[in-house]
């Protein structure tokens, strides 16, 4: 039973994020709280039943029930990640909160190449929740390494939203935790730009949203940092 809780809560906070995500990143949207969804195409208001998560996008074959434009795929993407996430979690107000604003940062990135400060202050709230008031030094040379790195490629494959988030992740993670982090964050990235550039799907000019390989850093860092921190001593 607390599986299947956590699974259909998952999905309706999965929705959720769905419409942060879109308002906290595409300029004229509606605030947080205020205004009913709509379709981004026609702007026509949606009802109950075009919002079930996951199953209105398979009822309505992945296209709006007035204009019939595609549905982006995302929607169900994110629904079903926050499902799952929230299955491996378990009962954990804080550890929901926390891979729920990882998500919001992940696919905001993914999406509109943005990371939302919003997500960034609600990371550094944790943090202080946490007491991990010593990862602040580290997270603000990190913040300023990264600011150098923009300065230098004019802002190629970073952007001030990960300069930023540097600084929420060593309030959270703590000096260790943000280079675990970090380490991972940048590796996973690079390895991805590589095969990108391999696939030709990206060109050595073309800019390419650093913020979702940070967010696996952060969870691992998050969730597995003693243990990979063991495993790194060897």
């Amino acid at each position: 039973m607390t599986i299947i809780f956590l699974f259909l809560f998952g999905l309706a906070v999965g929705s959720f994020l769905n419409v942060l995500i879109y308002r906290w990143n595409v300029e004229g949207s509606p605030s947080t709280f205020c205004g009913r969804s709509f379709c981004p195409v026609c702007r026509k208001a949606l009802v109950w039943k075009d919002l079930v998560p996951v199953f209105s996008f398979i009822r309505l074959r992945g296209r709006c029930r007035f204009c019939q434009a595609p549905i982006s795929r995302a929607y169900p993407i994110v629904e079903l990640v926050t499902a799952i996430s929230f299955v491996a979690t378990g009962v954990n107000p804080f550890n929901l909160i926390f891979i729920s604003t990882l998500i919001v940062i992940f696919f905001s990135d993914w999406i509109y190449g943005l990371i939302p400060d919003q997500t960034v202050i609600l990371l550094s709230i944790l943090g202080l929740a946490r007491y991990r008031l010593d990862g602040l030094a580290a997270g603000v040379v990190a913040a300023s390494l990264l600011a150098m790195l923009i300065v230098i490629t004019r802002g190629r494959g970073l952007g001030w939203g990960d300069v930023k988030l540097s600084l929420a992740m060593g309030l959270l993670l703590g000096p260790i935790g943000l280079m675990i982090a970090l380490w991972i964050g940048f590796v996973s990235g690079g390895l991805a730009a590589v095969l990108l550039l391999l696939l030709r799907r990206k060109k050595m000019r073309d800019t390419m949203a650093l913020g979702p390989y940070l967010v696996v850093g952060i969870w691992a860092a998050y969730f597995y940092g003693d243990k990979i921190s063991t495993l790194a001593r060897l």
